[in-house]
């Protein structure tokens, strides 16, 4: 008897997807691609979601920084690269240092590879430094031991982080290499961050949004 049957068409159970031990370093990538998602028989999921605050939620909330502690070594990494750099030739040339020690038996290869293997040097410190922190105050605030691929995806991290930040002070030494000023070269240097940093993400979730690069589902 087809009146006695019991229709379950608008059930729509909820799909959570387990977090890793270690998604406290980073969850802005679970904020963006969402870890749960809705199954209907007439909804087709594409993306994963965040549906949790009532319909309430807006594109545009996605602009705004979810701070973690990925974010925090991104935003903070760069700037100090970009000011361990900036005057490492052009200070050189206000105090007229350069020309005297290129005068003596001094490659320019030598001098630029000392300085940025320098100044590297110094940011590993502080990213080792804060990443041991980080480890340590994870480690003694919970009961979730990480297991051996998560611990070389934490040292895959580390390598990310310090190849990172020597991107941006081999920028920051192009720019001290071409202009004179250390002032020039501190505006410069920082008119690149907060383009690379701040602007540029912000505009390519823009025009995802705006193209539909977003969508969660097909009905």
């Amino acid at each position: 008897d087809i009146a006695g049957w019991e229709v379950y068409s608008f059930v729509r159970p909820t799909v959570i997807k387990e977090p890793s031990s270690l998604s406290v370093f980073g969850t802005k990538s679970n904020k963006e691609f969402g870890s749960r998602v809705w199954i209907s028989h007439t909804r087709i999921p594409v993306f994963t979601s965040d549906e949790t605050t009532g319909g309430d939620s807006t594109d545009y909330l996605g602009f705004f920084y979810s701070f973690d502690f990925v974010s925090v070594i991104q935003i903070f990494v760069s700037l100090l690269a970009y000011l361990f750099s900036f005057d490492l030739i052009c200070g050189e040339k206000e105090r007229a240092t350069l020309r005297l020690v290129l005068s003596n038996s001094v490659k320019r290869t030598k001098l630029f590879a000392g300085k940025f293997l320098g100044s590297t040097l110094a940011l590993i410190i502080v990213i080792l430094s804060s990443f041991i922190t980080a480890l340590l105050i994870y480690i003694f605030n919970t009961v979730v031991i990480p297991a051996a691929v998560e611990w070389i995806n934490v040292v895959l991290i580390v390598l990310a982080t310090i190849l990172y930040g020597a991107t941006f002070i081999a920028i920051g030494m192009l720019v001290s290499s071409i202009t004179h000023k250390t002032s020039s070269s501190l505006i410069v240097c920082m008119i690149i961050w907060v383009f690379t940093i701040l602007i540029f993400p912000s505009a390519i979730g823009f025009f995802s949004s705006e193209f539909g690069l977003s969508g969660d589902s097909r009905e």
